[in-house]
């Protein structure tokens, strides 16, 4: 016959089991969910906007240093760091959607 200490010590067994489940599966859903917004920001970053700190006076009196300004990159084309283009000598490449532009 079990006895009532067998049944309860498995019980709390069960319980705890469940209450480890619980968080393992909330803690993968919070590093998924958070791969996934780094992954889109990167994606926004690299595509359609990008911010700015302007550091020095040289754009005085329209921005002042410190200023911190949004680029939106829609119009002439995200910068994307290429590294055959890098080994020749070359930084970047402007993909353009107006004209030429290099």
């Amino acid at each position: 016959m079990i006895s009532y200490n067998r049944v309860v010590s498995l019980f709390n067994l069960f319980v705890d089991r469940k209450r480890l489940e619980r968080w393992a599966d909330f803690l993968l859903t919070v590093v998924a969910c958070g791969g996934l917004g780094l992954l889109l920001w990167m994606l926004l970053q690299v595509t359609s906007l990008t911010s700015f700190r302007i550091p020095t006076e040289s754009m005085q009196p329209t921005l002042i240093p410190g200023d911190y300004i949004l680029v939106e990159k829609w119009t002439m084309g995200g910068r994307i760091f290429d590294l055959p283009d890098a080994a020749e000598g070359r930084r970047w490449i402007r993909m353009s959607f107006v004209g030429n532009v290099g």
